[in-house]
């Protein structure tokens, strides 16, 4: 269980913030917002069907993976049950959820998809780094407490489950999910909180498609 979620959490957070910042700054910076602004859609309605339509996604996401560690649960030896394997397939695609909603809170605050990216990064790299030093020594175990990766290891779907790890998860979605909203209704069309560096430092490997 430790090693999968600490693989399919950099994974899930990697496509969360490309995804989040793709869809509503990426497509921003492509003048695609512009057009869909150009009807009666205002920019925190529009801000919000974007978002929702990632939530279905990750709806799917959740689906897939539940099916799938249903189905190794039924193995032989493996004894995984009904209510562990639900919350097992969450914390699996727990990171991909926080970190699209954080995603989607840089694009509301910085001047590009390149800042936007390069914010939520650094929060992930933070986030892991903390993670790692939790790790690394028992008496430092409660570090995990301050980052959203500790956040999903301490769930423990399978053993010694914690329900309380499941608040700081959901209150991170939930927030970040407002903010986003209340900040695309306050701010003009390509301009943002933080203004852009002279020299552009946003990471490229991070840019993807920019299309619905």
């Amino acid at each position: 269980v430790w090693r999968i979620l600490t693989v399919a959490g950099l994974i899930g957070a990697i496509w969360g913030l490309r995804a989040g910042t793709g869809i509503l700054r990426g497509q921003e910076d492509s003048g695609q917002w512009e057009m869909l602004l150009c009807g009666p859609t205002t920019k925190r309605q529009a801000t919000g069907q974007a978002m929702a339509g990632l939530g279905l996604a990750l709806l799917e996401m959740f689906a897939a993976t539940a099916v799938l560690v249903e189905v190794a649960g039924s193995l032989p030896g493996a004894h995984f049950g009904a209510g562990g394997s639900l919350l097992f397939a969450f914390a699996l695609v727990a990171p991909a959820a926080m970190f699209l909603v954080i995603g989607a809170f840089t694009s509301q605050l910085s001047a590009s998809r390149g800042q936007a990216a390069t914010m939520a990064t650094f929060v992930m790299g933070v986030a892991f780094l903390l993670r790692l030093i939790a790790d690394s020594r028992v008496d430092l175990g409660w570090m995990r407490w301050l980052s959203p990766f500790g956040w999903v290891e301490n769930i423990q779907p399978l053993r010694d489950t914690q329900p309380l790890a499941l608040l700081p998860i959901v209150l991170t979605v939930v927030l970040c999910s407002w903010f986003t909203l209340m900040l695309a209704a306050r701010r003009d069309l390509q301009a943002g909180f933080f203004r852009e560096p002279e020299a552009r430092r946003g990471l490229d490997w991070l840019r993807g498609p920019t299309t619905l």
